[in-house]
């Protein structure tokens, strides 16, 4: 069983528990000196591990900025070209 504490909103802290033990991957990255500097500092400030801010960075930008970056379906795309083109004219009205 590992337990650990997370700092949640409002700084609240919540002690989370997990009977499965996580499995982990080593790996090695360069970043920019000053993004680094800074999350060094965040997690000492916070109390948090340096890991535990890449983690939630990367699930942040996986879970959310990613599926936002997704290009528009081809058949979505169709459908709005058409529908400019049938309503040009109320659309330039409507500019006006």
């Amino acid at each position: 069983m590992f337990t650990w504490l997370e700092r949640g909103p409002n700084d609240k802290i919540t002690v989370v528990t997990s009977v499965m033990a996580r499995k982990l991957k080593k790996f090695a990255s360069e970043i920019d000196a000053k993004v680094y500097d800074e999350m060094v500092r965040v997690a000492k400030q916070n109390g948090q591990s340096q890991r535990h801010i890449i983690e939630k960075a990367l699930e942040h930008y996986l879970h959310n900025v990613v599926p936002s970056q997704r290009p528009v379906r081809r058949a979505v795309m169709n459908a709005f070209e058409r529908s400019v083109t049938r309503n040009r004219d109320l659309l330039e009205r409507l500019a006006k």
